[in-house]
């Protein structure tokens, strides 16, 4: 999503309601992590800035994986912004009367915050601190995410993999009737009343092709040092 506008309040009417808005502010950002979305995890970053900084706009950026393209939260109003430069984007900065506070976890860009004519310019360096604080649990919360879809994946496909073996392996013996029975001299398999190859058997039921060699052992048994 890109830019959401805000009827803000007065200065003076914002100064007397400070201590109800951080409230409000902490129990939304105690909320991220039961969001299921990186979409829903800015939306609420955005509305967390709303309350902390009554600006006159903010618009959000989302940086997908892969890529490094940043694609916009919301469609962009008529007079929106430029995207800050690659520069302002990695490591945040002030513009004007308002802010550029990128999104990241660990070094890895996630999105970024722009946030546009703060109510109190006059402490926009205090604004800055707090952007950032509340950008990096928005960090945190997206690579949560991220880390919880790639677990769920590679869970999916272990199942999967894990179901395939089973079902090229065979039912695992629960009794003594489903033992294998093989000749203790020639190694044939005992299979329904009659007797096969051990690679036949094999076969039958993987489906897996043998091949045959002489191991040393057996090679020096049978024909000796070849003299």
């Amino acid at each position: 999503m890109e830019h959401r506008a805000a009827i803000r309040p007065s200065r003076k009417a914002a100064s007397r309601l400070p201590v109800a808005e951080y409230a409000l502010a902490l129990e939304l950002l105690g909320d991220l992590g039961a969001l299921e979305s990186e979409a829903a995890v800015l939306g609420r970053l955005m509305e967390v800035c709303q309350l902390v900084c009554s600006p006159r706009r903010i618009s959000c950026w989302h940086e997908g994986r892969p890529g490094p393209a940043l694609a916009a939260l919301l469609p962009p109003a008529a007079d929106a912004p430029d995207l800050p430069s690659l520069e302002a984007r990695s490591r945040g900065e002030l513009r004007g009367a308002g802010l550029v506070v990128p999104i990241r976890h660990l070094g890895e860009r996630l999105g970024l915050l722009l946030i546009e004519e703060v109510l109190f310019p006059e402490h926009l360096l205090d604004y800055l601190g707090t952007a950032r604080f509340i950008a990096g649990i928005g960090g945190l919360a997206i690579a949560n995410l991220r880390t919880s879809a790639s677990l769920r994946e590679s869970r999916s496909a272990l199942e999967a993999a894990s179901h395939k073996l089973q079902a090229a392996l065979g039912p695992v013996p629960e009794s003594e009737r489903d033992i294998v029975r093989v000749c203790s001299y020639c190694k044939d398999v005992h299979d329904d009343d009659r007797w096969v190859r051990i690679e036949r058997y094999l076969y039958d039921r993987v489906p897996l092709l043998l091949s045959h060699g002489i191991c040393p052992t057996c090679f020096q048994k049978h024909f000796g040092d070849g003299d």
